[in-house]
């Protein structure tokens, strides 16, 4: 009696073992369990049938997480909808196969359409309409049939000793997505280099980009474009041994529209080169007791010679001059320096032969010299240097962001991103800000 109950059992035992094995020997059945598995919402049952490679990178718990936020699957289990699929073999090795799928879901894409079609309500972002819940979707539908669509997805399997498992190759998914990270964030690195004019490290952020996936159409566009903006700075910073300043000197002058006297710098500007010129920046840099800049924000203003239709041509000159009274750092001294810190040229041509003319008086000062004249107390606003070196502002007492940002023409977000301030964060008397970069 025991040795017929030991054979029964053991013929059960293998008739199990031949059906497991028949099922697990075919790549459609399998595909077909795990589909089946999925769109029934059994997703541990589905992980079972994923290749033992895949599951070394997504745990089951993952897993089940990651179907659980799919948003077409949700809508299908609510509704109970049975999302029927088919099978096309495409090829089949001994270890390999593939198959595609062809499946019927809901149309997520029509649904979110259907909420943007609203005038009643504010249009819903891609995210915050993947949070909706079923409910939602059916109340906007109203009763409507939820609209489907068929999908085609291709699936690989790989055979496992004398089994088939779907194979999604999660290890590549994963560094890919690692990949596209590294990439997105140094692509907005450049970006925010870019903004502050830092444009030697963002032509290396771009340069990493391109050592990831050298074929990238954005980081190559960029860096051109970065590439383009450091040779007009080399351009400008060779052609500013040709722009001279003469006669520098301060004088009390009337302000446009009023009959109020205050110190001004007045000079002269000198075109020496070949090439004609549409606006001259011009800084004025405080100075110690010793002679050094201070690093402090100067004042500079800057002359435009397009809105009266008087470039500066090549050996031209023009007269300038702007106030500088107002205050300055506890530490100056009286004293300034005057320099040239920015040119645009002109997309005009200008055909230039030296005239007989004479030659220039020697008393000229050189952008790349020393001017230094006494001056009374002077007002403070940003500049922008060639080399875009950052100036700052050192913190006093009762002043805030808003204010700060307001005495150098700045808005305060833009304030807050060169100093990387959180929003409402307190700034305190002493601290040193960058003002212009």
């Amino acid at each position: 009696m025991r040795t017929a109950a030991r054979v029964i059992c053991s013929a059960i035992l293998c008739f199990v073992a031949i059906e497991s094995c028949t099922l697990s020997s075919n790549p459609r059945d399998v595909l077909t369990h795990y589909l089946t598995a999925v769109y029934k919402g059994k997703y541990r049952d589905a992980y079972t049938y994923i290749a033992a490679r895949d599951k070394a990178v997504k745990t089951a718990e993952e897993y089940m997480q990651e179907q659980a936020t799919n948003q077409a699957l949700r809508v299908a289990l609510a509704l109970g909808m049975a999302c029927p699929f088919t099978l096309s073999e495409v090829s089949t090795t001994n270890q390999t196969a593939v198959l595609t799928v062809s499946q019927t879901v809901p149309d997520m894409k029509a649904i979110f359409n259907r909420f943007e079609d609203t005038a009643s309500a504010r249009v819903l972002t891609e995210n915050e309409f993947k949070k909706l819940t079923v409910k939602d979707i059916q109340e906007k539908l109203q009763g409507q049939q939820i609209p489907l669509t068929i999908i085609h997805k291709t699936y690989t399997l790989i055979k496992e000793v004398d089994s088939w498992k779907v194979f999604f190759d999660w290890k590549k998914q994963l560094a890919e997505q690692r990949k596209q990270d590294a990439i997105n964030t140094l692509l907005a690195e450049a970006s925010q280099l870019r903004r502050t004019h830092n444009y030697e490290e963002a032509l290396r952020k771009y340069n990493e980009v391109l050592a990831i996936d050298n074929n990238l159409t954005q980081a190559q566009a960029e860096k051109a474009e970065v590439e383009k903006e450091l040779n007009l700075i080399k351009e400008k910073q060779q052609y500013l041994s040709q722009i001279q300043l003469q006669n520098i000197r301060i004088e009390r002058q009337r302000q446009r529209g009023s009959d109020t006297l205050k110190d001004s710098i007045i000079g002269t500007i000198v075109n020496k080169g070949e090439r004609t010129l549409s606006k001259v920046k011009i800084a004025v840099f405080f100075l110690d007791a010793g002679g050094n800049e201070i690093d402090y924000p100067a004042i500079a203003s800057e002359f435009s010679f397009i809105s009266d239709n008087q470039l500066l041509t090549p050996g031209s000159k023009k007269d300038f001059g702007f106030t500088i009274e107002g205050y300055a750092p506890p530490e100056w001294s009286g004293a300034v320096r005057v320099k040239v810190t920015d040119i645009e040229f002109s997309p005009l041509v200008h055909f230039y032969t030296k005239p007989d003319r004479p030659a220039l008086p020697s008393a000229v000062v050189s952008p790349s010299t020393t001017a230094v004249e006494k001056a009374s107390p002077v007002s403070i606003t940003p500049t922008e240097s060639m080399q875009h070196m950052p100036r700052y502002h050192v913190v006093k007492p009762n002043e805030t962001v808003f204010s700060i940002a307001n005495r150098y023409g700045l808005s305060t977000e833009e304030l807050s991103r060169l100093n990387n301030l959180s929003q409402n964060q307190n700034i305190k008397p002493g601290q040193k800000l960058i003002v212009a970069q």
